[in-house]
């Protein structure tokens, strides 16, 4: 709900924007949103390659896979928004240098600034959704030290009963016969 509210919010007062200021925004945003837009590309490598079965129960690699299958959804979707913002934006400017005229620069800022609402509020959730997989990789990272420690732990016990059977007399111990 957020989300619409602030793209209408954006939209609303891109209408009621003056041209020049328009053109002024449009040019200004345009690097902010393609530098944002670069960004993103990389976390979705990173988000990919960050799928490793290494010591985690099958449980654990599927509770990561679908984190990271959602954070994946949610970053495409911000760098689709980017991309349209930016087009959109470099549009609206075009058109203003072009003078196509009040209504359809209107038109165009009012869909910028609703692709930019969209985009921000994309950008907030990509924020929760490092967090939260922040989260998840210190619960598995924490699952896999302690069986680590464990497995440590039950070695050295096992070698510890095995070393308290183990006779220092070098000579055989034979029963003697009694009779």
């Amino acid at each position: 709900m957020k989300t619409i509210i602030v793209a209408l919010a954006l939209g609303t007062i891109a209408w009621f924007l003056p041209e020049v200021a328009l053109e002024a925004v449009a040019r200004t945003l345009v690097l902010a949103v393609a530098l944002m837009a670069a960004g993103i590309f990389p976390c979705m490598t990173l988000t990919v390659n960050a799928m490793r079965g290494e010591e985690r129960s099958p449980t654990m690699v599927v509770e990561l896979y679908d984190q990271l299958k959602t954070l994946l959804k949610v970053l495409v979707v911000a760098f689709i928004l980017a991309v349209a913002s930016v087009f959109l934006l470099a549009t609206t400017a075009a058109m203003i240098s072009a003078e196509a005229g009040a209504g359809p620069i209107q038109a165009a800022a009012v869909c910028t600034g609703v692709a930019l609402g969209l985009f921000m509020s994309r950008v907030v959730a990509i924020g929760k959704s490092f967090f939260a997989l922040l989260d998840i990789n210190r619960t598995q990272a924490l699952l896999i030290s302690r069986k680590k420690v464990r497995s440590k732990r039950e070695e050295a016990i096992e070698y510890g009963r095995q070393e308290a059977f183990i006779s220092d007399d070098p000579r055989p111990h034979k029963l003697k016969k009694v009779g």
